[in-house]
């Protein structure tokens, strides 16, 4: 498995990943962080298994399809991102990802907005 930078070939694989995902996305956002160089995506045996888009230091989306949830590929995207980024790493989600978030070491705690807010340093 290999995490690299998402180029514009990634564009549908990794939009199958997220929307797999079930993760409300914006598709010309996601185009947008490809050519910014804000995403990442994991490739397995020349298949997109999981991706990551960020802007800046936030992350906006991450997902891992289901069959290869468990396997670290999560890790890896989480650990890349926070190399490329100038400040941590930081993420808004809602409480059924919360021990996902803090398993991959983000300080959470509660939103106003009833979700919460991870910072990774």
């Amino acid at each position: 498995m290999t995490v690299r930078r998402a180029d514009a070939d990634d564009y549908r694989p990794l939009m199958a990943v997220l929307e797999g995902a079930l993760l409300d996305v914006d598709p010309e956002n996601v185009r947008r962080r490809i050519d910014a160089g804000e995403a990442l995506v994991a490739v397995d045996d020349g298949r997109v298994v999981g991706g990551l888009v960020r802007e800046g230091n936030e992350i906006l989306a991450v997902a891992v399809v289901r069959r290869r949830r468990g396997e670290g590929l999560g890790r890896g995207l989480i650990d890349r991102a926070g190399a490329a980024a100038a400040e941590p790493l930081v993420a808004t989600f809602d409480g059924r990802v919360r021990d996902v978030y803090e398993s991959l070491g983000f300080d959470v705690e509660a939103a106003a907005d009833g979700r919460y807010r991870g910072v990774r340093r």
